[in-house]
């Protein structure tokens, strides 16, 4: 069986006439750590950031208790926390196109190579001027944009400008991006037996009775589940927390139902806010 790849080309609606070029690109400022808790939407809490808050707080209460919550706001004129809308993108139509075959494989470094040969040579027919100024995008999984790197890292002293590949730029799927973000919480917050942490990944894992989740790179998959699990097993035990100071007692699922139902729209949204403010705002 003989390995292959397929592509597919996209005019995008934001680049600019003449493409992107070399000159827009600042390799030598590099993205560093500080920049991601620094950045506008991590360093400061406002407005948008307490009603995303909000909407998952609601959320995780909704899945365990979604009949109780439903007749809440069944008639109110208060209406259900919902996910902000910020910076909307307008509706257009994506103009793509497939690109023909290509018989090597791009999960090695030669067939890397020899794909991009076949795309920008054989299929796109550029000229090798077209490589002195533009920049192109190729979007892959995470190993594409290794593989592109490595190619760059090799071939960085070659003197023709193609064979340099500093003018493709490997850019990882969005899906990598959430399963890093998943290998980094795991790594943060898995915890160790010794620790007897119940804050911890660990502990909910052998609480559930979760099998086959080790302590480093989970499936994708499994390691989202445990997350969100976690996420909303801490809002609901932050709810009981609340009803208990009601007197109400929590360990009989029917009690926290009626509870849930006896509170109007503002009450349940005011017990959200509660749980927010304590769990999330600075």
């Amino acid at each position: 069986m003989r390995s292959v790849t397929t592509g597919k080309v996209f005019r995008g609606a934001d680049i600019p006439l003449g493409g992107l070029k070399k000159s827009m690109l600042h390799r030598e400022v590099p993205l560093t750590i500080e920049d991601l808790p620094y950045s506008p939407g991590a360093a400061v809490y406002d407005e948008t950031t307490a009603n995303i808050d909000s909407y998952f707080i609601a959320e995780a209460i909704r899945t365990a208790y979604p009949e109780s919550v439903k007749s809440i706001f069944a008639n109110s004129n208060i209406t259900y926390p919902v996910m902000p809308a910020v910076e909307l993108l307008e509706p257009r139509k994506t103009d793509s196109k497939m690109l023909g075959p290509i018989l090597f494989n791009e999960g090695t470094l030669d067939g890397s190579y020899e794909v991009i040969e076949s795309i920008y040579k054989h299929q796109f027919q550029l000229d090798d001027t077209e490589f002195n100024d533009r920049l192109f995008l190729a979007f892959g999984d995470q190993k594409t944009s290794s593989l592109i790197r490595s190619m760059q890292a090799e071939q960085v002293d070659a003197s023709a400008t193609y064979d340099r590949k500093d003018w493709l730029i490997g850019v990882a799927a969005l899906f990598h991006l959430r399963m890093n973000f998943l290998w980094l919480m795991q790594r943060t917050h898995y915890g160790t037996m010794e620790q007897q942490d119940a804050s911890t990944l660990y502990h909910n894992i052998n609480f559930w009775g979760r099998k086959n989740i080790p302590a480093d790179r989970t499936a994708f998959q499994v390691l989202e589940e445990l997350v969100l699990h976690s996420f909303d097993a801490r809002v609901v035990g932050l709810l009981y927390t609340r009803l208990e100071q009601h007197d109400i007692d929590t360990s009989e699922q029917d009690n926290v139902d009626q509870a849930i139902k006896d509170m109007s729209a503002k009450g349940f949204m005011d017990l959200v806010g509660d749980i927010r403010r304590s769990a999330f705002e600075p």
